[in-house]
């Protein structure tokens, strides 16, 4: 099981739902789906693979939280 499985599916039967709040910045579950699948087309084009660990960034913020699937 992939970690962007249950993203996957949260958006799917979720959509709207709130994902994130964040100092009053707001996302769903569609939102955050969108914003991995760029973000995992990047590093798979810097040549990551599947068990690959890249760096994380220090910040613990909504804007990053799609880093993390």
């Amino acid at each position: 099981m992939y970690l962007t499985q249950a993203l996957r599916r949260n958006a799917q039967i979720a959509g709207g739902n709130v994902a994130t709040n964040c100092a009053g910045r707001v996302r769903n579950w569609r939102d955050c789906r969108d914003r991995v699948s760029p973000m995992a087309g990047a590093l798979r084009k810097l040549g990551l693979g599947p068990g690959d660990r890249p760096p994380a960034p220090p910040l613990h913020r909504h804007r990053l939280s799609h880093f993390y699937h």
